[in-house]
């Protein structure tokens, strides 16, 4: 894992150069929202396209947040996608997932298009 600028790029090979800065410049559509947060859509300067998660009133503490981030790293199965990186502070969760053209899950097994 690297850390830059309080964001942790775990190891993903299309993430390793990505800091706070590019995340935060970079052009962003809200996609969802649902009880623990909402979903953005962020297009990177090198053209890579992720979703972020930005979760709310997840009561944990900052430690106890990198340590279950660390967990989901290492979970592997194939119909899982692990998070590409993570931030954390007092006021702010977020969550950086590879894009999915097809959507989530949730709407996949519910027809919800």
């Amino acid at each position: 894992m690297v850390s830059q600028q309080s964001l942790i790029v775990l190891a993903r090979p299309v993430v390793n150069e990505l800091k706070m800065e590019d995340l935060l410049r970079a052009p962003a559509e809200m996609i969802g929202r649902g009880k623990n947060g909402s979903l953005y859509k962020v297009m990177l300067t090198n053209g890579i396209v992720v979703v972020v998660k930005r979760i709310k009133d997840w009561s944990i503490s900052s430690v106890e947040f990198k340590q279950r981030m660390q967990l989901l790293n290492q979970a592997k199965h194939p119909h899982v996608l692990s998070p590409l990186a993570f931030y954390v502070s007092k006021q702010e969760k977020l969550l950086v997932y590879e894009y999915q053209q097809n959507g989530s899950l949730f709407k996949l097994l519910h027809g919800k298009f």
